[in-house]
């Protein structure tokens, strides 16, 4: 007659795996509003006031500002409100220079660098030109001034309009454009645009070459078109602003909050309240609390895995009077446990922060517990998630169940744990004391 006493635990751990892209604050969600001014750029406001950030949370301009400029011709503008008009405090390049204005100018209707020139307007109201280094270049005497194009611009002297080249200071009688349309008497003339510049003479109407010959005469209508045309700034650089167009966000009806998707896999887990713009190179526009921030996406991803000890076997057994450990793995990009936080959640014990006890070797970070012992046979789903800086960085959404049963924890004496067996010709006397600490019956099998 056999004779032994069961000691085993039973419960299954499947092992799971789980793939996500890193996503991290490259800026930190606390500006009132963000627009991408370059590739590596944005203005941001805070309290009302404006100023430059780059992507890698560098702050080049402060928010002291109240207008900046997109980039045109590779220069951008930035100053202050000072009464009713716009005074200039910087010209910006687009390689990252910055020209701070010492004098008193202000902007007109022409809010661009053309031709290394910017039409400025001084404290008396009279317009001029400074080069993008803040320098004059032909002092302020006008009424108006517009863009240089091709080499002129269409200036206000008195009550008409003429239009000059860079050497007027100097010469002006030779550096003045000699016009055929109503012999020069001009009450309005445009900056030059590929079919040339528009010019008037109250309502009579006409199209210029840069010889000053008449192209043509024009209509009133045809008139306001090519004169917005031929003053217009040109466009920013496109390839700054291209979006991504495999980017999707999904709303959670319960939490209210947006999941973010990439090319089809999930980026970041219901922690955004909006979703901006998401740039073809990466950065993404994202609001939390009501302040925007950007994100970015590391190329490494994250995998999970969780295991029993006894190398990925569904059973977990015990030994020595406990339970197998299970490990749960995260493999990532994992330098260090600076501003992340690992949970995870497991029976109905809710979430657990386990981010102290995470032993992180290489690109493994490690969390090593036993499972809890049920009452009764038991399923527990487990879910795990890292945070970075309050971001959701991965969620395993599908989890892994847990199966456990037997809620009883035996202590066995002697001989000693294990299965007791008689001999072939008689039966083995053991001496055993059996200690149940569950509230359960215990089933001893001989």
């Amino acid at each position: 007659m056999n004779r032994y006493i069961l000691l085993a635990l039973l419960a299954g751990a499947s092992a799971l795996a789980a793939d996500a892209a890193f996503p991290f604050w490259q800026v930190a969600p606390q500006y009132e509003n963000l627009t991408r001014w370059k590739k590596d750029a944005y203005v941001f406001e805070r309290n009302g006031k404006y100023g430059v950030i780059r992507n890698d949370n560098v702050v080049v301009l402060p928010a002291e500002l109240d207008f900046i400029t997109p980039f045109a011709n590779g220069y951008a503008l930035a100053g202050v409100k000072n009464g009713q008009r716009y005074q200039l405090m910087y010209i910006i390049s687009e390689d990252g220079a910055i020209t701070r204005i010492n004098d008193t100018y202000f902007l007109g209707p022409i809010k661009y660098v053309s031709e290394g020139k910017l039409p400025v307007v001084d404290r008396s109201g009279k317009y001029g030109y400074i080069n993008a280094r803040g320098e004059r270049v032909i002092k302020c005497q006008f009424a108006d001034a517009g863009a240089f194009k091709q080499s002129l611009a269409p200036v206000k002297i008195g009550n008409y309009y003429k239009i000059i080249s860079a050497g007027y200071d100097s010469d002006p009688s030779r550096s003045v454009l000699r016009v055929d349309f109503k012999d020069g008497d001009l009450t309005f003339a445009s900056s030059f645009g590929e079919e040339g510049a528009v010019v008037a003479y109250n309502s009579d109407y006409a199209l210029i070459n840069r010889s000053g010959k008449t192209i043509r005469k024009l209509k009133a209508s045809e008139f306001d078109s090519y004169r917005k045309r031929c003053n217009a700034a040109p466009e920013s650089r496109q390839e700054y602003f291209a979006e991504n167009k495999n980017a999707k966000t999904l709303k959670s009806d319960k939490y209210g909050k947006y999941s973010l998707f990439l090319d089809g896999e999930l980026a970041v887990y219901y922690d955004l309240d909006a979703v901006g713009k998401v740039y073809a190179d990466g950065d993404i526009l994202a609001n939390v609390g009501g302040k925007w921030g950007i994100l970015g996406m590391n190329n490494s991803s994250i995998s999970a895995h969780a295991s029993s000890s006894a190398n990925g076997s569904s059973r977990l057994t015990w030994r020595n009077g406990a339970p197998e450990q299970v490990s749960y793995v995260w493999t990532g990009p994992f330098d260090s446990l600076d501003n992340l936080q690992f949970v995870v959640v497991y029976g109905d014990r809710g979430p657990k922060d386990v981010t102290s006890d995470v032993k992180i070797s290489g690109n493994r970070a490690t969390y090593t517990f036993v499972p809890e012992v049920a009452k009764g046979t038991k399923d527990f789903k487990m879910l795990s998630y890292i945070d970075n800086d309050g971001l959701t960085v991965f969620y395993d959404n599908d989890g892994d169940v847990l199966t456990v049963s037997y809620p009883v924890e035996l202590h066995v004496g002697a001989p000693g744990p294990g299965r007791v067996r008689a001999n072939s010709s008689n039966l083995c006397t053991v001496s055993a004391t059996i200690r149940n600490d569950s509230e359960e019956a215990v089933n001893v099998n001989y």
